[in-house]
């Protein structure tokens, strides 16, 4: 995964057994989840769309749809560290803000193996 061309979609997985994987999408990441349900994660990290820095996936603000295209999905998902900056995108691009929960479930759902 190239950090610097997926840095504003970008995913780290932090495995309980110390293991990690970097990915460049939500997409990926609910993949790699399907493919280990038998390793415990610890923590789950996202880059906010606009200043491309981690955080924890369940602090940020969830968009899903909208005009631009998403990271190996036809249904884009984009994180943001702040609910301003996540409702100016909507206003700008469309898409809808979501919960985690709803947008992993959604991703789970569209993520082959």
């Amino acid at each position: 995964m190239d950090r610097k061309a997926f840095a504003y979609s970008r995913m780290l997985v932090v495995y309980a057994d110390g293991s990690q994987t970097g990915l460049c999408s939500l997409n990926c990441a609910a993949t790699e989840l399907k493919a280990t349900p038998a390793k415990k994660v610890v923590t789950l990290l996202v880059a906010d769309r606009n200043s491309h820095e981690l955080l924890d996936v369940t602090k940020a603000y969830w968009v899903m749809g909208g005009r631009i295209k998403g990271v190996m999905t036809e249904n884009p998902k984009w994180a943001f560290v702040t609910l301003d900056a996540a409702q100016k995108f909507v206003r700008d691009s469309g898409g809808k803000v979501l919960s985690w929960d709803e947008v992993l479930t959604t991703a789970l759902k569209e993520a082959s193996l």
